[in-house]
């Protein structure tokens, strides 16, 4: 488990990373319904034993964020994020041209969505659009998960069900 020290660690990170959406302390100031979720994920993606924790506050804030706004669990989004790029490495890009921490396509997805963004190498156009596609993709499947994270994929039949008991399996 964690140190105590670890957790302020990462909420302190939390705190400090500058995302125009964050919340300020004061008094007065609102705090964002997603907020709640953005602790819960800066403690989840500490447990990542090769993920870049100095990216950390600006991924859980995204994830807490756009989970929030497409109305996904964060675990979820993690746990797609965690199968797609465990490593946290925001300019990563798959040997099939994926992009990112979700591994967006970029053939099928770069013009999709504007108001993300246009860089998918940026943590937040990226999981916005990642989690826009993969709520797309879940509708498309009447709410089936496990057929909505197989579309996500880029399998549309019960060949690929490894993808989805993998995300499954880091849900549960």
């Amino acid at each position: 488990m964690f140190s105590r020290y670890w957790v302020l660690a990462c909420l302190l990170i939390l705190a400090m990373t500058p995302t125009p959406t964050f919340v300020s302390m004061e008094r007065g100031v609102p705090v964002p319904p997603w907020y709640r979720d953005a602790v819960f994920v800066v403690t989840e993606l500490g447990s990542w034993p090769s993920a870049d924790t100095s990216l950390i506050g600006e991924v859980a804030n995204s994830v807490a964020r756009w989970s929030w706004e497409m109305e996904l669990d964060p675990s979820l989004t993690l746990a797609v994020m965690r199968v797609e790029n465990p490593w946290l490495k925001p300019d990563t890009v798959s040997y099939a041209g994926a992009v990112g921490l979700m591994q967006v396509m970029p053939r099928f997805w770069a013009e999709s969505f504007p108001e993300c963004g246009e860089t998918l190498v940026d943590i937040d156009t990226n999981v916005c659009k990642g989690t826009k596609i993969l709520r797309h993709y879940i509708d498309r499947a009447d709410g089936d998960l496990r057929m909505g994270l197989l579309a996500y994929n880029g399998c549309h039949s019960k060949i690929c069900e490894k993808y989805s008991n993998n995300v499954q399996g880091y849900i549960d």
